[in-house]
This record gives C-alpha cells, sequence and structure tokens, in this order.
C-alpha cells in the first residue's frame, strides 16, 4: 500500500453510556506529494471501511452494511468496481457514522475503536469506555402514519448520581429493536415523564422530546447529521396537565404537541415553530368529557385525527384538524355508537383500502374517462374501538368516514372489564391489533386480533415484567418484513429491552444474526 495515505479516526466523546450514540469521522489523507488515483468512494455497497472494537474481553467489528444486515436487508455485491477519484496532495476523503448505529448496543467495557480501510491499512485505536445505564424510566410513543422508512422515535431516562438524563432514541423502523441513534437531550432534577415525538418521514431531520410541569412546557430537540446538534427551551402551556401520546416531528422543525387538562375536560394542540413562536388550537370536546379513551392519530403531517369517547362513554367522537391550515379549525363528527362502555381506542390509516375496494384498471374504466382515468380515493382513517364486558374484549373496527363497523374480534378474559390498557399497536400486516393490559396487582396481560386470544403476558414471554418496568409495545413499520411486535422495557439489566412477542415461531433478523454468531463462538 502506498505509504502516502494516511486515516484517522475521531470520536465525539471519550465516554458514553450503554445505548448512548458515539458519533465518528472517519479521515483518509494523501500526505503525499504527488496526486493519488485510483482512490474508492465511500460507497456503503462497497464496504470501503470497518470499524473493530477491541477490549480484553471481547473483539467486535461492524461495517457499513452492519444495520441493514441485522435489519434483515438483502446485499448483492456491485459487479462493477467502486467509483474512484483522485486525492491531491493534502486532500482528505470522510466518512461519518454513529458507533450505535454500526455496533448496536456495546457492552459495558473498555473499548480500543480502530478503522480499518479496504487497502488494508487502518487507524491508531481510539478508546472508548462504556458505562452501564440506570434506567429509570422509558415512554413508548403511540406511532400513527409515518413515511415507512422513518425511524421509530422514545424516551428513556437515565439516573445519574441523583440527576435524571433525558434521552431521545431513534430505531430502525424495519425491526425495532436495531437501534440508530441515541441522544443524550437534557438533565433535571426531577422525575420526568418525557414524551418523544414520531417522526413523519425520514427526511425529518430534528427529533423532539416534551415534557410538562405543571403550565411549564419543557421542549428539547436534536438535529441529528454527522453529530447531534442539541437546543432546549421552555413554553407556557395553555393549562397545566398532561401530554397526550405522542407528539409530532414534521418537517421545518415544526412541533406538534398534543395537551389535555388535569381534570380531563379541556384538550389542545400546540404548534411550535422552528423560531420557537407557539400557536394553541383548542379542541372541540363538546360536551363529550371527562375525555376518556382516546387516540391522538396523525396522518403524515397532513392532518390530525383525534378520536375520543367519554369516561365508561359508548359514543366515539371525531375531529379533524388540517395541519397545512391549522387556523381553519377542527371539523368534528360523531364516527360510532357502541353497545358496551368503550375502554380504548386505537387509529390507522388503511392505505390498501382504496386498491381493495375499487381496484384500479384501465378497461374497467368508462370509455369515455380512459384518457383521464380517475385516481383511487384517498385511503380512510380506521379505528379499533375496544368495549370491555366482565368475560370478554371487544374489538371493533370502525370506519371513521362512514361511521360503521366492518370487523368484530372477541377475545374471552376474566374480568376484562377490571383490566386497564396501557398500550397498543397496530401492525402492518392486515392491521391486527394488540394490546398491553395490567390488572389492579400490575400483572400485564396481552391481546392480539391476530392471535384471537388474551393470555397472561409470561405465557409470551420468560421475563416476570409488571408496571414497574415501564413497558409498552412497538412494531414494525410497513418496511417490515413480518408484523413483528415487542414488548419495549426496562430489564434487569436497568437497560430499555426489545421482547419479541409475536409471531411467536419466527426469529427476527436481530435474533438470527445472534444465532449465527454464537454458533460461530461455540464452533471455536
Amino acid at each position: 500500500m502506498d505509504d502516502a495515505l494516511s486515516i484517522k479516526l475521531e470520536l465525539d466523546k471519550a465516554e458514553c453510556l450503554r445505548g448512548e450514540s458515539v458519533f465518528f469521522k472517519v479521515t483518509v489523507t494523501n500526505d503525499g506529494q504527488a496526486p493519488f488515483s485510483g482512490f474508492p468512494e465511500f460507497d456503503d455497497d462497497f464496504k470501503t471501511v470497518s470499524l473493530r472494537a477491541q477490549s480484553r474481553r471481547r473483539q467486535l467489528t461492524a461495517g457499513q452494511l452492519s444495520a441493514g444486515h441485522r435489519d434483515g436487508v438483502p446485499h448483492h455485491d456491485p459487479q462493477e468496481p467502486a467509483p474512484t477519484i483522485t486525492l491531491q496532495p493534502g486532500d482528505s476523503a470522510t466518512l461519518t457514522g454513529d458507533l450505535l448505529e454500526w455496533f448496536s448496543y456495546l457492552y459495558p467495557d473498555t473499548f480500543d475503536i480502530s478503522a480499518i480501510h479496504i487497502f488494508g491499512f487502518e487507524s491508531e485505536p481510539v478508546r472508548l469506555t462504556v458505562r452501564p445505564c440506570a434506567t429509570v424510566g422509558a415512554t413508548t410513543s403511540r406511532v400513527a402514519s409515518q413515511n415507512p422508512t422513518a425511524p421509530l422515535a422514545n424516551a428513556w431516562v437515565h439516573d445519574d448520581s441523583g440527576e435524571n438524563v433525558i434521552f431521545y432514541e431513534q430505531q430502525s423502523p424495519i425491526v425495532p429493536r436495531n437501534p440508530r441513534h441515541g441522544i443524550r437531550m437534557a438533565t433535571v432534577k426531577d422525575a420526568v415523564d418525557p414524551q418523544a415525538a414520531g417522526l413523519s418521514d425520514s427526511t425529518v431531520e430534528t427529533g423532539h422530546v416534551v415534557w410538562l410541569e405543571g403550565k411549564k412546557l419543557h421542549v428539547a430537540s436534536a438535529t441529528i447529521g454527522d453529530t447531534a446538534d442539541v437546543h432546549r427551551g421552555d413554553l407556557k402551556a395553555p393549562f397545566a396537565g398532561r401530554i397526550l401520546g405522542s407528539p409530532l416531528s414534521a418537517p421545518n422543525n415544526t412541533l406538534w404537541i398534543p395537551l389535555i387538562n388535569s381534570d380531563n375536560t379541556e384538550a389542545a394542540i400546540m404548534q411550535v415553530a422552528s423560531d420557537g413562536t407557539a400557536y394553541t388550537y383548542p379542541i372541540p370536546l363538546g360536551g363529550t368529557t371527562p375525555v376518556g379513551p382516546y387516540a391522538c392519530y396523525w396522518e403524515y403531517d397532513l392532518r390530525l385525527h383525534f378520536c375520543w369517547a367519554g369516561d365508561k362513554g359508548r359514543e366515539v367522537h371525531h375531529a379533524r384538524l388540517p395541519l397545512t391550515d391549522p387556523d381553519s379549525g377542527f371539523v368534528s363528527r360523531s364516527a360510532f355508537v357502541s353497545d358496551d362502555p368503550i375502554t380504548w381506542i386505537a387509529g390507522y390509516l388503511d392505505r390498501d383500502a382504496p386498491f381493495r375496494e375499487a381496484p384500479y384498471f384501465a378497461e374497467q374504466t368508462p370509455p369515455a374517462q380512459r384518457d383521464r382515468p380517475q385516481p383511487p380515493p384517498p385511503p380512510p382513517i380506521m379505528l379499533w374501538c375496544v368495549a370491555a364486558t366482565p368475560s370478554a374484549l371487544h374489538c371493533t373496527r370502525v370506519h371513521t368516514g362512514r361511521g360503521f363497523e366492518t370487523d368484530r374480534v372477541t377475545l374471552g378474559l376474566q374480568h376484562a372489564d377490571k383490566m386497564n390498557v396501557i398500550g397498543s399497536v397496530v401492525t402492518n400486516e392486515k392491521y391486527e391489533l394488540a394490546m398491553l393490559m395490567a390488572d389492579e396487582h400490575g400483572r400485564l396481560f396481552y391481546a392480539s386480533t391476530a392471535l384471537r386470544y388474551c393470555d397472561p403476558l409470561d405465557k409470551f414471554i420468560s421475563e416476570n415484567v409488571t408496571t414497574e418496568a415501564h413497558p409498552g409495545l412497538v412494531t414494525a413499520s410497513p418496511q417490515g418484513t413480518s408484523p413483528w411486535v415487542y414488548l419495549r422495557h426496562v430489564g434487569q439489566q436497568k437497560t430499555v429491552v426489545f421482547t419479541r412477542i409475536e409471531p411467536r415461531e419466527e426469529l427476527d433478523p436481530v435474533e438470527r444474526h445472534e444465532r449465527k454468531f454464537e454458533e460461530r463462538r461455540m464452533r471455536r
């Protein structure tokens, strides 16, 4: 290898917590006196650079395609050689990334990290210490319609010698247990319940975490690129209360925050512009208060659909706000009336409905219209409305625009009317509903319209998880290859862990990767 080239690795910190981002930069420089031609560009498909993490107990390697491998994304080596550039004397080429995304979760240890070029030369090692985290809180977003490639966003809290450090995390939408970034957002003295804003699109560069103390609304934002640019600000909320799940990070660094007051009789949406200017839009609740079960559902960054029922009520109302013209106000209507009191509402966008109900074929278009065929109607907003009786959960699928049920699934469960639903997801396959429930003793139950039954959670997973572990459900986006449903919770090691619940018989790509790694280790 020509001695004119040198490679250097830089990390943005020398110490991190397990699950925290460490941004890096790899720089290759032509230190010679003559131009160097034929230098391969840092294209992921050509796997030009890899990283090695070496400690006394383990050696790990990661490359430009490692995150994709853990997602199960197939990769075929290019048939053509990598495109090349010419480095003039003194010129450099750089590659940036996040160790968390490349390696996934590094175990607490002290590592020497080195960068290795495909030409065979490597950098001097850089020391990194990974400390264990002490997670004391975790919140799971209620995901709405977003671009399938947009990362999933959640929040967690680390206890740092009595102070609370708030983290914002992004997970892969394909396999949610696969991390992308974990950003340190703020340090506060008091216990908080931070809410991460979902991302409407993969092009949204700024993520947000919000938490409320009285009428003081705290906002922390992180613009993620080659590193994370974090800012924090405070706003005055229209009333004291709580943040509804979940806020939304939209393009142009716009943040939308749903709020409700302490006695559940007033609700509003706050729009926070990129310059910090805030606008408040009250939600017309009418006489349906106090608000009981609800779904605050974002249709990308186009519309907000707020669906709710009164406490122990049977009628579900639907209020819609165009985010592109919020000054025009909400439009409200009755969406559904249940036979039994509603205990939970979950929304989703039925993307398949226009083609399922009216498939488009040119030969089906009237002859006079074949030159200008009509586009399919927009996808409808659908709801899963859950009612509980003493012996069962009745899960009804509702078309909000037409106001009638399209499907009903009954799940047998004793004392269902005494259960509290604490989280749900709608899967990307057939839009099935999965729910996490708790009884008065904190014992968790899992209900699934796909499995058609509801059982104690310990029948699905080996861990004994209670409400004290801050549990929530996450699922893959439509980009995922399967409708994975995971329990996200704080594990025994005080870290946020993801445990697959269904499909029960099928390993996800991360599990398959880990099994192959363990098999290779055992053969040695």
